[in-house]
């Protein structure tokens, strides 16, 4: 969902921006490794992704973001070797992006609840805040302070949350509401790929015995160790 609006706060521009540039940067490596049945869509795909990053020129952006985006739409006339050192360094400023200003998740499982019950009182998320593992509260808190800079979009009242749930490790938030709302519900999805659900720090998604969860990689130990325990305080209430 690649929508920007110069009335949107600067940070949800930005942060689609970030959330653009990391899928582009998938797209490309899958064209390195396709077969040659898969390769002229595989090129399509990339180059589709790699224009839209041209069309957001009304959309006040970080320069340093838009000189990679520049550069990732000429990434082909690189070697390889220089291409995947730039596809790194476009990966790491896009997720320092997309997860800026983040604070840090629940310490204590008394934390957790009382956080988590600030956002139970939100009128587009109510009870749905129940299924918030520890690590993911800061998404949400950060969605709120987005939609609270918001001045010309729908009231509260007006935004629903009609699911919550973690899904093969990843967010899955369907919302009904301004756009918005749906743009702030699919980055709080994108960021959720980067943020370990147990603590929110830096994470990627771990498979172990055919079942995906993002975790940092303390938490993906602990998962080998003592997966009860992981589980517990994912969810700890006491």
């Amino acid at each position: 969902m690649w929508n920007f609006d110069p009335s949107w706060p600067a940070s949800a521009n930005e942060m689609t921006l970030a959330a653009q540039l990391l899928a582009c940067t998938s797209y490309t490596r899958s064209l390195w490794s396709a077969s040659d049945e898969e390769h002229q869509w595989r090129r399509d795909e990339v180059e589709d992704a790699l224009a839209q990053l041209a069309r957001q020129e009304e959309v006040a952006l970080p320069p340093t973001l838009r000189d990679l985006a520049r550069r990732l739409a000429n990434i082909q006339q690189l070697p390889r070797g220089a291409a995947e050192a730039l596809l790194l360094r476009i990966e790491e400023e896009a997720k320092r992006a997309l997860l800026a200003d983040l604070a840090e998740a629940p310490s204590t499982a008394k934390e957790y609840v009382d956080r988590r019950a600030s956002l139970e009182e939100l009128p587009w998320l109510g009870s749905h805040a129940r299924g918030i593992p520890r690590g993911w509260v800061p998404l949400f808190e950060k969605t709120a302070q987005l939609l609270q800079k918001d001045s010309r979009g729908a009231p509260d009242e007006a935004r629903q949350t009609e699911d919550l749930k973690e899904k093969y490790g990843t967010l899955r938030w369907d919302v009904l509401g301004d756009p918005l709302f749906y743009q702030l519900a699919f980055l709080a999805e994108e960021m959720s790929e980067h943020c370990c659900l147990a603590c929110g720090q830096r994470g990627r998604v771990d498979d172990a015995h055919g079942i995906l969860l993002t975790l940092c990689d303390e938490h993906a130990r602990l998962r080998a160790e003592a997966p009860r325990q992981l589980s517990d305080l994912m969810y700890e209430e006491k």
